[in-house]
């Protein structure tokens, strides 16, 4: 029997959620060989929003390996970004997902304050700054 070219993608989509402008959020996949000959193929991202930080470009997988790809999602206005990308004829592409959002007005640091233990009767003072 001959050996035939089988590829499995992990997660098979990637939700980046809610993303503020100005900021970016990294997630993983991983390309994995199953079959029984190498397969290759071009990771490419070409969608506004969506850049590849690692294990892009082309790649040979022999059986058995694997290839992990880092992709970014840094929104470039408010609304839904939707990108496909592209791994190889054998492998499908990725789908990924994300929503811009405008940034928050102002910020409080620390985000939250944590009092302890006080005893009855007794007070602690703890400070935050408001910043815009």
């Amino acid at each position: 029997m001959t050996p035939s070219a089988a590829c499995s993608i992990e997660p098979a989509s990637l939700d980046f959620g809610a993303v503020s402008t100005g900021a970016s959020r990294d997630l993983t996949f991983v390309i994995r060989n199953l079959g029984g000959v190498s397969i290759s193929g071009t990771v490419a991202a070409e969608c506004a929003g969506f850049s590849i930080v690692s294990g892009g470009g082309a790649f040979v997988l022999e059986p058995e390996q694997n290839r992990t790809v880092v992709i970014r999602f840094q929104p470039t206005g408010v609304g839904p970004a939707t990108c496909a990308v592209s791994v190889s004829d054998v492998c499908q592409s990725v789908r990924c997902d994300g929503r811009g959002e405008a940034p928050p007005a102002c910020e409080l640091v620390p985000a939250s304050l944590s009092y302890g233990e006080v005893t009855i009767g007794e007070s602690r003072s703890l400070s935050f700054q408001v910043r815009n």
